[in-house]
C-alpha cells in the first residue's frame, strides 16, 4: 500500500466538510467540546472512542485542526462521491470478512508517520447509549502502537439520531477528550492480560462518555474549550461558539 502523506494540516476537503458541519452542529446540536489540547500536535496516536450514532466520526473530528483517520467498510468507497470524499479525508478502508495482519500493518504504519487514527471499539453503534464491551480485535494494535492512546467520549449522538433514525434530531451533543495513555502504560497493562488491558481502556472511555453525556443533559457544566486557531479561514463564522476551533 502506497505510504500516506502525513496530514499536517487540513485538505479542502476536510476544510469544506468542517465548515460546513460547524454551522449545523452548532446550531442544531448545540455542540461542544473540550479537552481537545491533550491531543499532541507533534506526533501520532490512537482515538478510542464510544459508538453512538453515524455522526461520531463527524463529531470527533469537529473542532480539530488536524484530520482523524477513520476506518469504514470497503463497500462505502465503491459508492460515487462518497468513495473520492472518503480517500480525500483519509478514510481507511476494511474488509470486515478479511481484516487482519495487513490492515494492523497499515494502521501502525500510519500513527508512526504522524496520524491520528480513528477506531471504535464496541464495534457496533449503541442502542441504549452505554458503552457496551470492546471487542478484542483491537488489541493487537494496542501492542503494538507506540504512540498515546487517546480516550474519548461522546455524549447525545444517540439521542440526536439514534440507530435506525434518518433524520438528525435537535439534541444536544457534547464531546469529551481524555488524557492520553503513554505506550508503556499500555505495555505494562499487556503483560497482565488481554482482559486487564480491555478493562483498563473500556473504564477510560466510559469514564469521558460519562462526562460527555452528563454535559449534553445538562447535569454539569465543565469549562469548553476556548476557540484558538486563529489561521482557520472559517474561524470567524463561528467565533460565538468558543469551542469549535
Amino acid at each position: 500500500m502506497k505510504e500516506p502523506t502525513v496530514p499536517s494540516r487540513r485538505n479542502a476537503p476536510w476544510l469544506l466538510s468542517q465548515w460546513l458541519l460547524r454551522i449545523i452542529f452548532s446550531l442544531w446540536l448545540r455542540y461542544r467540546s473540550k479537552g481537545r489540547d491533550n491531543l499532541r500536535a507533534d506526533e501520532g496516536g490512537l482515538v478510542l472512542a464510544n459508538h453512538q450514532s453515524f455522526l461520531d466520526p463527524l463529531l470527533i473530528g469537529l473542532p480539530l485542526s488536524r484530520p482523524v483517520s477513520f476506518l469504514a467498510r470497503d463497500s462505502l468507497f465503491r459508492i460515487p462521491l462518497l468513495g473520492p470524499f472518503l480517500r480525500a479525508t483519509f478514510v481507511l478502508p476494511v474488509n470486515r470478512d478479511a481484516a487482519g495482519s495487513d490492515s494492523i500493518r497499515e494502521l501502525v504504519t500510519r500513527m508512526k508517520h504522524g496520524f491520528l487514527v480513528g477506531i471504535f471499539p464496541e464495534g457496533t453503534r449503541t442502542t441504549d447509549g452505554a458503552v457496551a464491551d470492546f471487542k478484542p480485535g483491537f488489541v493487537a494494535l494496542l501492542k503494538r502502537c507506540d504512540q498515546p492512546v487517546y480516550p474519548i467520549g461522546i455524549g447525545g449522538a444517540n439521542r440526536a439520531m439514534p440507530k435506525g433514525a434518518w433524520f438528525l434530531r435537535p439534541r444536544q451533543v457534547c464531546v469529551v477528550y481524555g488524557e492520553p495513555i503513554d505506550p508503556e502504560e499500555l505495555q505494562a497493562l499487556a503483560k497482565q492480560g488481554r482482559s486487564a488491558l480491555l478493562e483498563f481502556i473500556r473504564n477510560r472511555v466510559v469514564e469521558c462518555a460519562d462526562e460527555a453525556d452528563a454535559w449534553a443533559l445538562g447535569e454539569c457544566d465543565p469549562h469548553d474549550d476556548a476557540a484558538a486557531d486563529e489561521g482557520d479561514p472559517y474561524f470567524g463564522l463561528l467565533r460565538s461558539t468558543d469551542d469549535v476551533a
